[in-house]
Parts: C-alpha cells; sequence; structure tokens
C-alpha cells in the first residue's frame, strides 16, 4: 500500500491517502508509515495535525532522528518556534552523506525564536539564539563548511536589528527586500516575514 502510495501521489493523491492510511493501520510499529502521513499532512497545510501526528511517532521512537526532525519541521510550519528549537537541542543525527537538514531546522528554529524575541524587546536573548543559529553542532551530522562557504548575512542582519531596535516600518521592509533580493532561499524569506510580522507557520510543502 505504501509503495503504490507512492506512484499515485501526483495522479491521485486522496487515493495515495488512503494507501498510506492503510499501510499504518497494517503496521503500527512502522515509524516510516507514520511520517509519510505527517508529511501529507503538511504538503496538505495541516500544520496542527502534522504536529499532532509527529508527536505521537516522537513520543514511540523518541531516539529515532528521522522522527525528531520530522516534529522539529511541524513544528516550524506550525509557527512553534521556540518548541522546535528546544527539541532541536536534544536531538542527534548520525553523519550521512546528503545531511544538512538537521543543521537547517536548528538555524531556522533559532532565528524565528531570535525574530519572537526581538518583537518581545529582549535585545540579549535574541543574540544569544543568533548566536546559536551560527553554530554547528557535531551531534546534527553535518560539519561546518570552510568559514568562505558559510552565509551569515542573515545573522548579522537580525543582530543589527536586535541591537538598534525594529526600524520604522517603511525602512524594514526597503531593507527586508533587498535581502530578499539577493538571498531568496526558503528559511530567509520564512524568517524576514516573521520579522515582519506576517503570521509565523510557513506554508506545507
Amino acid at each position: 500500500y505504501a509503495a503504490r502510495a507512492e506512484l499515485e501521489q501526483t495522479t491521485a493523491p486522496a487515493t495515495a491517502l488512503i494507501d498510506v492510511e492503510r499501510a499504518a493501520r497494517l503496521e503500527p510499529r512502522e515509524w516510516r508509515y507514520q511520517r509519510l502521513l505527517a508529511e501529507r499532512a503538511l504538503a496538505d497545510g495541516r500544520t496542527s495535525d502534522a504536529v499532532l501526528m509527529a508527536l505521537a511517532t516522537y513520543a514511540r521512537f523518541p531516539h529515532n532522528p528521522a522522527v525528531g526532525m520530522l516534529y522539529a519541521r511541524a513544528l516550524l510550519h506550525d509557527g512553534r518556534a521556540d518548541a522546535a528549537q528546544r527539541l532541536l537541542d536534544t536531538v542527534t543525527v548520525l553523519p550521512y552523506e546528503g545531511a544538512g537538514e538537521a543543521h537547517s531546522l536548528y538555524r531556522e528554529a533559532n532565528l524565528l525564536s531570535a525574530v519572537e524575541r526581538i518583537h518581545a524587546g529582549d535585545s540579549a536573548r535574541a543574540q544569544q539564539l543568533i548566536t546559536k543559529a551560527r553554530e554547528w553542532p557535531e551531534r546534527l551530522g553535518t560539519g561546518k563548511p570552510y568559514a568562505q562557504d558559510v552565509d551569515e548575512h542573515l545573522e548579522d542582519f537580525l543582530s543589527g536589528i536586535a541591537l538598534r531596535g525594529v526600524a520604522p516600518r517603511a525602512d524594514l521592509e526597503a531593507q527586508v527586500q533587498r535581502m530578499l533580493a539577493d538571498r531568496p532561499d526558503s528559511t530567509t524569506s520564512h524568517v524576514l516575514r516573521a520579522l515582519l510580522g506576517a503570521p509565523a507557520g510557513r506554508p506545507g510543502r
């Protein structure tokens, strides 16, 4: 059923969902089917459902890094950056080829939490979170690249705002648009939208 769901995903998504649900019922001890259901909820924009599914799976498989990252991603999509940030402080991921999601989630969660502290006027805590976002913890399975390959413009931008305070709306929007034009990646877009006061949760993907 899970294999058929993969084939049906683009042509018959409703049928694919039924097949994944059936696979999960037949083998409830298999975390991969639970992950597929949560990822489908995220793709459909049902972020609260995805959080509940991911939490239930994480409670059963707390030492599975793939499940931990799924739960963190669901929390981020649901606008719960602080919870995602605290979770990612406990996750351990073994190095593997192509690894990087764990660090990306860790960076984004810390930066979004920093934005929340900036809006709350807590500059000191915002700076602490920005400093954490710059780190590359070994337990997340990805080594730090060479310094010239690390882009910290977003961290620098937020650090400056934390020090100076949030600029007038028009000035801030102009700064954000320049940053997005230069660096239109999803993390930058998500963090800067939060800085402008847009809803914290991002669309499902």
